[in-house]
């Protein structure tokens, strides 16, 4: 089973603010995990996202 991570977990990782979270998911850049009304993220996938990232970066106008 994968661990999951919350939200704020994911922010810190990132060092963002929530929202950015939330931004960067409805963008698609994320795929959380529902859990009820909650979302979840694996950690392999925001492992994955850190990894792309840091290569392509999101640029200046595309910043969540």
């Amino acid at each position: 089973m994968p661990y999951l991570l919350t939200t704020n977990e994911v922010a810190r990782r990132l060092s963002v603010v929530p929202l950015t979270i939330y931004r960067l998911t409805k963008r698609g850049l994320l795929r959380p995990r529902r859990i009820g009304r909650l979302l979840r993220f694996e950690e392999a996938d925001v492992e994955r996202f850190l990894r792309e990232e840091t290569t392509h970066g999101l640029g200046k106008g595309d910043a969540a």
